[in-house]
């Protein structure tokens, strides 16, 4: 007689060698999640049920939301009660999020009093820059709340400042007072930082931040451990000191992020996003001096409203600097750049000789996805399909010399007023 199949159970317990680990390898996996996810792992076994109180990092929580309730008596005591409660006990994440300046420095004392329970994790939110007659951010220092005391900055790992403005000494602290910085996030923020330099930080995001000074140039970023960094919408330019080993991930959305050499300082990135770059910058007319360089480790490349230039230079440029390349996505790009005149003179030029075809080393190209506004919405602008049939015969160009089998047919899509065209590889 044939035993009965096993049950699901019995086959998860067949399959579950994450079990089989020692307690401190689990908690050191513990310990790099969320309080929510490593409470959520008690409910995988046995094993796991009473795990995560030993996590070797404390997992409290302090969450304050004054952007509503400003001004009610019961929603302050509430705040000055839950930072209060636990004394000295080490804290693991501070939030606060306010309206206004005046709510910020409401939370004066939240803040304070927070901070000096040395979180791992800080998120400070203002939603408004001040009064209607003051577009003035309100400014977040931290000798303002540890009144010269450093010991709460050793533990820190995560900082996320919206809508306020920091002055340069802000720029001291990151690179002297908080040794163990991974995380770094600056989001609509006026400030006057010329140099964010951190041995330890591995993520820098900065949305829309503006320089409140003049003098503030260059922002100077030192970081050899940094795996991501976006810059979105960043008027001031970003310059790396020495390059970035570690990094993974990168994304420029704005020409001139990488119109100081910030671009030739990502060579090591596997993903790279550029939005808004012209052909100056991608083959060095500008300030780059060597152009558009050498990206060994680049997998995935996405290029989005920039301007890849007379029969796609800057594209063959980028196929000829990428040997490791699988994905190349060219999203609302311009195909030739500068006046017609110049466009026309750059096609005579280009055409009295015979141009010798590029040596690509795409040997795992996988697909190139074209996306351009759709036909049927340009039926009156002559010019604007003029030039994109244009684009697209010489792209195609650009693409016959990549030394792979192109797999048909090409898949192509129409949604919401655009057409995307993906040419696969085998």
């Amino acid at each position: 007689m044939e035993p009965p199949p096993p049950t699901s159970r019995e086959r998860a317990a067949a399959v579950d060698r994450l079990s089989d680990l020692p307690d401190g390898v689990l908690l050191d996996v513990l310990s790099r999640l969320t309080f929510r996810q490593a409470v959520s792992t008690g409910a995988l076994s046995r094993r796991w049920r009473s795990l995560w109180h030993a996590v070797p990092y404390p997992t409290s929580r302090i969450d304050i939301d004054h952007s509503v309730s400003r001004g009610q008596d019961d929603h302050i005591d509430s705040a000055d009660r839950v930072t209060t409660s636990a004394g000295e006990d080490p804290l693991g994440a501070f939030r606060v999020r306010v309206a206004d300046r005046d709510g910020l420095n409401a939370a004066h004392r939240w803040i304070r009093r927070s901070l000096a329970r040395r979180p791992m994790a800080v998120a400070i939110r203002c939603d408004a820059a001040g009064s209607p007659y003051s577009t003035e951010r309100p400014e977040f220092s931290f000798h303002q709340y540890c009144h010269g005391g450093r010991a709460f900055m050793g533990r820190l790992r995560a900082l996320q400042l919206y809508r306020v403005k920091l002055e340069n000494e802000f720029s001291g602290a990151i690179a002297n007072n908080l040794p163990v910085l991974e995380d770094l996030r600056l989001h609509v923020c006026d400030s006057r930082l010329t140099r964010i330099a951190s041995a330890s930080l591995q993520n820098l995001d900065i949305l829309s931040c503006t320089a409140s000074s003049y003098y503030v140039r260059v922002i100077a970023l030192a970081a050899p451990r940094l795996a991501t960094l976006r810059i979105h919408c960043n008027p001031t330019p970003v310059a790396a000191e020495g390059e970035m080993p570690s990094l993974v991930a990168a994304t420029l959305d704005h020409w001139q992020a990488g119109a100081v050499g910030l671009l030739g300082s990502l060579s090591h990135a596997m993903d790279l996003s550029l939005h808004g770059f012209p052909t100056s910058a991608l083959l060095g007319g500008g300030e780059e001096p060597k152009g558009f360089p050498v990206f060994r480790n680049l997998r995935n490349l996405v290029l989005y409203n920039c301007d890849i230039g007379v029969e796609c230079q800057a594209l063959r440029r980028i196929l000829r600097n990428s040997p490791s390349l699988e994905t190349l996505a060219l999203r609302l790009c311009k195909f030739f750049g500068g006046s017609r005149s110049n466009k026309r003179k750059a096609r005579s030029s280009s055409s009295g000789g015979r141009r010798v075809p590029a040596s690509y080393a795409c040997n795992n190209l996988k697909w190139v996805e074209l996306t351009t506004y759709h036909d049927d919405e340009l039926d009156e602008l002559d010019d604007a399909l003029e030039e994109i049939s244009q684009g697209v015969f010489e792209l195609y160009e650009a693409l016959k010399e990549i030394p792979k089998k192109v797999v048909h047919p090409i898949e192509s899509s129409v949604q919401h007023g655009r057409r995307t065209v993906r040419i696969a590889y085998e």
